[in-house]
């Protein structure tokens, strides 16, 4: 258990700065020039366009129950012919954003660099991090990265740096997903399911009544099977992100909700709740649920 926890630490210690990146974008458009190439930008990594969804990986291992962090399942750990210690995929709402690759030796590095280099063409070297207490916060590290070079078009950056103190470097691939309330809808509307929930990347979505809107959506695809596997749990889980809180909440997730109590789908039956659910809704003025009230209150 001791040698778990430790190699799990060890881990995470340089998984931890592939987080940073998603909220430093500000960081990033000041500290890499506007001269920098980035020739051939790639529109995935191995393989897998960004923006795709989990599901159509294959056989993935979590590496942490609280974030979406996978790996692949007898992944080759190499990359130009280089070997490398891991590579890691990251997800926001099941859609693929983000890549890690961790290398081992300055040497190690000047290759992959020069790798990058031949594809995307020349880099801008970072001579801040920007990312200073912040760093030794989460990583518990006294130093910080040296020799950072970066690349950034549009949506996507891409950067490799080294650990002198560690002799380990990393490759980061960030991918801002394209979420927008607006053409998820009008994608919903035309019946075009999956590309509503490529849209319905509701942490972009402002604001909050447009996100919750987007959120009741999506329950409702996941309770109808709408460009998705049906799942029942998935759209209570959804119903109810878009039902709680003290503005901006959807009265359709609501009335979906208490229908979902009612009827006992992904949730155990439950009346009271259910009139709860729709008298919320009722108050919102939608008339579907203040039918459902008057029929349930009337049995």
């Amino acid at each position: 258990m001791k040698d778990h926890n430790q190699k799990t630490r060890h881990y995470l210690k340089y998984l931890s700065v592939a987080f940073l990146a998603i909220f430093c974008p500000i960081v990033i458009a000041i500290s890499v020039s506007s001269s920098a190439a980035f020739k051939n930008e790639p529109d995935g990594f191995r393989g897998h366009k960004w923006g795709s969804w989990l599901e159509t990986f294959g056989e993935m291992e979590k590496l942490d129950n609280d974030y979406p962090i996978y790996k692949k399942v007898d992944e080759e750990l190499t990359m130009g012919g280089v070997e490398v210690e891991s590579i890691v995929y990251f997800f926001e709402e099941d859609q693929f954003n983000m890549a890690q690759v961790v290398f081992n030796s300055k040497r190690n590095f000047r290759k992959l660099k020069k790798i990058l280099e031949s594809q995307h063409g020349r880099s801008t070297k970072d001579k801040d991090t920007g990312i200073g207490g912040a760093y030794e916060a989460m990583t518990g590290l006294k130093h910080k990265p040296r020799n950072r070079y970066w690349w950034v078009k549009g949506p996507l950056s891409l950067h490799i740096e080294y650990f002198k103190d560690d002799k380990k470097g990393q490759i980061m691939y960030f991918y801002e997903l394209p979420g927008d309330c607006e053409k998820g809808l009008a994608a919903f509307l035309k019946q075009d399911y999956i590309e509503a929930r490529k849209y319905f990347n509701t942490a972009r979505c402002e604001p909050l009544e447009k996100a919750n809107k987007a959120k009741g959506l999506l329950g409702y695809m996941y309770e109808m099977g709408l460009g998705v596997e049906q799942d029942y749990k998935e759209a209570v889980k959804f119903y109810r992100e878009a039902s709680i809180g003290l503005k901006g909440t959807d009265a359709f997730a609501q009335f979906r909700l208490g229908a979902m109590y009612e009827n006992g789908h992904g949730i155990e039956r439950d009346y009271e709740w259910a009139l709860r659910w729709y008298r919320k809704a009722a108050d919102q003025n939608l008339p579907g649920a203040q039918e459902a009230l008057k029929r349930l209150e009337g049995n």
